[in-house]
């Protein structure tokens, strides 16, 4: 606790610490839900801060020389997903969360944490499936955390620095202009109600739950993102897949599972796809725990994976956006040189490069030729 209240009380500095983000957690919190359901509350201030401090300092313990990396959900069994519930709860501290963490690190399971109250301290009831709307913190790194809801990360505490997930900032940007017009026809035929607009982050929120996976998997891995309408064959020069596949099975169940935002529902169905969309989701991010990439289109088709990059374009120029700071290629590791030469072979598609401590980059060939990278 004498840490925890340091920080309350700590002077202002350049760094931030898992306290900052309560307020801006506070702020971003309603938005971007289902417009069926209500929103859980928060807890109080001193209470969040608990959760996110003791969190936060497990991220910088190891097991066995095992990262602690986790996903821990602030809720009651009966509001998740195949809950199993321990006969006695377990204390939550940073022990605790250390020795669970193998458990929850590949992003199947989540450590259960109930409400703290008046009553007492927080504690670890168990562990379940997945939540609805209900408040997620991951460690994903050591002093790296994400904050959200279900897949949607509102905030990351990275390098000291307090990164909001907006849509002009970070890989988020970039990806949804890239599908940005497979997106526009998933939700034709759909209307949906309240003050945000699903269209902006649910399509592209699976994705990023693809790129995240493959980051918290320890191996970390590329994801080459190509238009579902480009002809299999412009890839042959570019691309040589181990595993090659046409597996088209995600589109159908996402446009059963969409219809959640529409007001003509059936609840039963759409819980069903809702189930079966994350299992498959989930498959695409650990098919890039074998070596290689995995070929993915912007419908969600799998093309392949064990790839290899075998574009023998010369690539020059490199910038990093936003700020355009142009970076030799000799600055970047094989994974995303290869990448680089990828999109400069193939400017209609781009690549998207998860790295083992928890950070993605993606990559597209601008029109002048340029490669920009999006951190």
């Amino acid at each position: 606790m004498g840490i925890f209240n340091r920080l309350f009380n700590r002077p202002q500095t350049t760094s931030r610490y898992p306290i900052d983000i309560i307020e801006p957690l506070k702020k971003t919190w309603p938005e971007w839900r289902r417009y069926d359901m209500d929103v859980p509350p928060l807890p109080n201030d001193h209470s969040l801060g608990q959760l996110l401090d003791t969190i936060y300092h497990a991220s910088f313990t190891m097991e066995e020389r095992r990262k602690t990396q986790f996903s821990a959900v602030m809720c009651n069994p009966d509001k998740t997903r195949q809950p199993t519930v321990f006969s006695e709860p377990r204390e939550f501290s940073v022990h605790e969360l250390r020795r669970l963490a193998p458990v929850a690190m590949s992003g199947q399971a989540l450590i259960g944490i109930n409400w703290p109250s008046a009553f007492g301290p927080p504690s670890i009831w168990g562990l379940c499936g997945s939540a609805w709307s209900q408040l997620k913190i991951s460690a994903i790194s050591p002093g790296t955390l994400e904050v959200g809801r279900d897949e949607k990360v509102f905030l990351t505490l990275r390098g000291g620095q307090l990164i909001p997930e907006n849509f002009k900032s970070g890989i988020f940007g970039p990806v949804s202009e890239f599908i940005s017009a497979v997106n526009t026809e998933l939700w034709a035929d759909l209307s949906y109600e309240g003050g945000w607009s699903p269209q902006v982050v649910v399509y592209p929120g699976h994705f990023m739950s693809i790129f995240s996976r493959i980051a918290h998997s320890g191996h970390g891995g590329t994801v080459l993102l190509v238009p579902d309408t480009l002809a299999r064959e412009s890839l042959v020069p570019h691309v040589r897949s181990k595993y090659q596949c046409d597996d088209n099975q995600i589109w159908p169940i996402l446009k059963t599972a969409m219809r959640q935002f529409s007001e003509d529902t059936d609840r039963h169905k759409i819980e069903s796809a809702e189930s079966e969309l994350k299992e498959l989701v989930d498959r695409v991010g650990d098919l890039a725990t074998v070596d290689g990439a995995v070929v993915l289109t912007d419908r969600l088709r799998i093309l392949g994976f064990g790839a290899e990059i075998i574009s023998k374009a010369d690539v020059d120029e490199i910038s990093v956006m936003p700020d355009h700071r142009s970076v030799e290629v000799e600055a970047f590791g094989t994974r995303h040189r290869s990448a680089f030469r990828f999109c400069h072979s193939l400017p209609q598609c781009m690549a998207v490069v998860c790295s083992q401590d928890g950070g993605s980059r993606a990559i597209r060939a601008a029109n002048n030729g340029t490669i920009e990278v999006y951190e």
